[in-house]
């Protein structure tokens, strides 16, 4: 559709990403579709809700991760540090507390095991 009427296929593409609660991808197509045609202000738009739904992951998995610190279970503690890493990288200085809880539980586990 896109290729047949460019102006067009935004806003059924739009109507389209609206209908399926928008994740990540069909935020980044969306994205990925203004740019090319230079509309910067549903580019702004679409950038904000990114954002949003980033913020919104990495609040969900920071909360899953210390429900796994606070039982004890190192092995998902560590799969959703990982997690988070896709959105934040392991340089990013407000997870450092966080990085750091897991990798005690983790040592912790390591000299349980020992």
């Amino acid at each position: 559709l896109a290729r047949t009427n460019l102006k067009g296929a935004g806003t059924q593409l739009d109507a389209l990403v609206k209908r399926v609660s928008p994740a990540l991808p069909q935020l980044r197509a969306l994205a990925g579709y203004y740019s090319a045609i230079n509309d910067q202000k549903q580019l702004d738009k679409v950038a904000r809700l990114i954002v949003k739904q980033v913020n919104k992951q990495v609040d969900r998995i920071k909360v899953l991760i210390e429900e796994a610190i606070d039982s004890g279970n190192q092995a998902r503690a560590q799969h959703l540090l990982k997690q988070l890493d896709v959105y934040h990288p392991e340089e990013d200085y407000n997870l450092k507390l966080l990085r750091a809880k897991v990798n005690k539980l983790h040592k912790n586990a390591q000299d349980q095991a020992a």
